[in-house]
């Protein structure tokens, strides 16, 4: 009795896949079906996920942003599923009519295996039990408001995969969105971080509004790369072009990441935070100038007087770091101001005059904007000192004769530069160790939390926003300087090699 009735429930199945198959059939061809099956493609051809035949699926590429957990398998494990179904099929009816005690054999071993998936499945539901009640439930709670959702339908909408809490890549989660949603930046921000304070892992998000389902996703923020040291990129230091500057490796990808001062916008600023790697980002990037062109200059206003000590007496760098002697320092701005006009008329004489590069640094231009309209005042001025009409001459017309502004302070905001916009012409812009106020000073960007990792930078250049691990020569600060200064005199040093070696041949 129980062999018919299996044989039934069989017959039943075998011809309700048969109908949908020549259904499909109809639609896509038989040759299509059969390659898709046997290959382990969705029926119907479409990609429901963005697994490859060897990797699970890391994201949705559904509108809907769920799919079944079939779709997330590697295609490879899908094909081998099917083609092992098929088999078994073919072995239970050619055992039925051959010998039948094979087929309950077969039989059984199939209802031990519907034990052991339904419990995992009583497993899955366990864990989303759990998480439902420790981690969905209350945030539902709080999410209330700003969703215009009930609790019950916010628990409905949310999905955590397992392992979430471990998982290293790609989306692990989701929140489904109300058809009706239009939240405004700020109150995006707002479900952001309440979800944030929940979920007991770094997350990111993405929000998908432009599909019939909108939804929010929850991503495995990537791990950071590690220390970035000097020596193992001199080969792509040496390789940058004069005026490109290797800054570090790009956060998400790995990947290196250049600053270039050969562009429309070429002038620099930095908000960053006390502790937060300007003053090794500062020399780096000196360095670095110095080593690919033996005739650039740096001229650098340090009133911190250590930040960089290191590159003192390398040929072509002028340093004045004494907060004593302010008015020493406007008068380094005030000549680099006179070699700007300098250039500018041999430039008018000569229009294919090509210029080697002038840096003007101007490290805590907070404390130098501060000690200025101090001693400023002090000598009986009144209005803007004369050295940010200086610094805004260089800004505004230093680009054409190869002259550029890097401007590094705690807080970048209109005070530190003047109070004249200057701040303005700082094209290319980079945070760390910062608060909101100061990420909407600097940047257009959506907000994105600070990182805490040491040497950790936010780079906005146009539209593009990079998180980069910033090059370090030592974790030792004297070691640290003692390294760079070696290469910007490396690349000095070659240079004049080759100018001796010019100079003997010439002779001979």
């Amino acid at each position: 009795m129980a062999i018919i009735s299996v044989g039934i429930v069989i017959l039943f199945l075998t011809s309700w896949l048969l109908i949908m198959a020549a259904k499909d059939m109809l639609k896509h061809g038989m040759h299509k079906l059969v390659w898709r099956f046997f290959t382990g493609h969705a029926m119907d051809g479409k990609f429901r996920t963005n697994a490859t035949w060897t990797q699970r699926a890391t994201k949705v590429t559904h509108p809907t942003g769920r799919v079944l957990r079939w779709h997330h398998l590697a295609r490879f494990h899908r094909m081998w599923i099917r083609w092992a179904v098929v088999i078994t099929f073919l072995v239970l009816s050619y055992s039925a009519i051959v010998n039948w005690r094979i087929t309950l054999l077969l039989l059984a071993c199939f209802v031990t295996g519907g034990l052991i998936t339904l419990a995992v499945y009583a497993t899955h539901k366990t864990r989303q039990w759990y998480n439902n009640r420790t981690v969905v439930i209350p945030m539902a709670h709080g999410l209330e408001g700003l969703l215009s959702l009930t609790t019950s339908e916010i628990v409905r909408a949310t999905t955590l995969d397992e392992g979430y809490l471990t998982q290293s890549s790609g989306k692990f989660g989701q929140v489904e969105l109300p058809k009706s949603f239009r939240a405004a930046p700020e109150d995006r921000v707002s479900v952001e971080h309440y979800i944030k304070s929940r979920i007991p892992r770094d997350v990111e998000f993405q929000w998908v509004t432009k599909v019939p389902k909108p939804r929010l996703e929850f991503h495995a923020e990537p791990q950071p790369v590690g220390t970035v040291l000097f020596d193992r990129y001199l080969e792509l230091m040496e390789d940058c072009k004069p005026g490109e500057v290797f800054l570090g490796l790009d956060n998400r990808s790995g990947q290196p990441y250049y600053g270039s001062f050969n562009v429309d916008d070429p002038h620099w600023g930095a908000s960053v935070g006390s502790g937060g790697g300007k003053s090794t980002w500062l020399m780096s990037l000196i360095a670095q100038i110095l080593h690919n062109d033996p005739t650039a200059t740096a001229w650098c206003i340090d009133p911190k007087i250590t930040s960089l000590l290191a590159l003192q007496g390398i040929e072509g760098v002028r340093i004045e770091n004494n907060p004593r002697k302010v008015p020493d320092m406007w008068k380094l701005v005030e000549e680099l101001k006179d070699e700007l006009f300098r250039r500018l008329d041999a430039q008018e004489a000569d229009p294919t005059l090509e210029f080697s590069m002038a840096l003007l640094i101007i490290d805590e231009i907070n404390s130098f904007a501060a000690m200025t309209k101090k001693i400023w005042g002090k000598e009986g001025n009144k209005g803007v000192a004369d050295v940010w009409g200086d610094i805004a001459f260089i800004l505004w017309m230093g680009r054409v004769v190869n002259i550029h502004v890097v401007a590094v302070g705690q807080r970048l905001d209109d005070k530190s530069t003047g109070n004249i916009g200057l701040r303005d012409s700082l094209g290319f812009r980079a945070l760390s160790r910062y608060k909101k106020n100061q990420w909407d000073m600097l940047f257009s960007g959506k907000f994105q939390q600070a990182h805490k990792k040491k040497g950790q930078w936010i780079y906005e250049s146009g539209d593009e926003l990079v998180w980069v691990q910033n090059v370090i020569a030592d974790l030792d600060p004297n070691e640290n300087g003692r390294i760079i200064r070696d290469w910007a005199l490396m690349g000095r040093l070659k240079a004049n090699r080759k100018d001796a070696k010019d100079k003997n041949v010439s002779t001979m």
